[in-house]
């Protein structure tokens, strides 16, 4: 039997080291690609997305799931909004193939509020006119739970994804989805025709919970781990044991 396949996609400043704990939790189950978020506008991004996604259900017999983090968890939900009714569409004149599910890991898809715009705006004025040091190590333990401030593998890791992408990179990530919008509406909507997961921690600094509550009945919503952002890195087990429970 075919293993469920997984394509992964990264948060900003991430690469392919974000999964690096995870995969070897999960590899004896599934197959996994990681998916680097191209540095195109927007709309190219989630018509590639598209594009890759219908290429990956047809070479595969068994089940994709599309694991968005982050970032790459606001691209999920955009291309559920976008493109959603047309991969159904896609699908019913493919009655063979696999439906996809959808995973938003580590993130509320949502507007940004107005203090965290103004925010970006400040750190893009000053990356303009000054080189990029890089990510502090006070600032990823900003992003991890209490228990994870002295875990100098998972401050290297980021660290390390951050100089490797660098200011580039960096400055394209933090604008390139514009002021983003709430996908509550179109989520629900969506989860009428796929499965829909969303999971994190109990307590992720980036995420919205009161926004998390009001999913429809059709979405599942899981809490995993005590605390911390970066659910992959600082939870590699118990995201490993969840994505086996769910889709294996």
């Amino acid at each position: 039997m075919t293993q469920p396949k997984l394509l992964l996609l990264p948060g900003t400043q991430c690469n392919e080291l974000l999964w690096q704990d995870l995969i070897p939790e999960i590899s004896t189950r599934f197959t996994s690609k990681h998916w680097p978020i191209p540095n195109q506008d927007f709309g190219t991004v989630l018509a590639q997305l598209h594009q890759d996604l219908i290429t990956m259900i047809q070479a595969q017999s068994g089940r994709v799931i599309v694991m968005g983090f982050s970032l790459g968890g606001y691209i999920v939900a955009r291309y559920l909004a976008e493109y959603g009714k047309s991969l159904d569409e896609w699908l019913l004149q493919n009655p063979l193939l696999t439906r996809p599910a959808f995973v938003i890991c580590s993130h509320t898809p949502t507007a940004l509020p107005e203090k965290e715009l103004e925010q970006r705006k400040r750190i893009l004025t000053v990356l303009e006119k000054n080189d990029y040091a890089g990510v502090t190590a006070e600032r990823v333990c900003q992003l991890l739970g209490q228990e994870q401030h002295n875990n100098a593998h998972i401050i290297s890791t980021v660290q390390i994804m951050d100089r490797a992408l660098g200011k580039t990179n960096l400055m394209h990530q933090m604008s390139f989805t514009g002021a983003r919008i709430d996908t509550l509406s179109s989520i629900n909507q969506m989860s009428r025709l796929f499965e829909i997961e969303f999971v994190c921690t109990h307590k992720d600094p980036l995420v919205n919970y009161e926004w998390l509550h009001q999913l429809g009945e059709g979405v599942h919503l899981s809490l995993l781990g005590e605390a911390g952002h970066m659910l992959p890195l600082e939870h590699p087990r118990l995201l490993g044991k969840w994505l086996k429970d769910q889709f294996a």
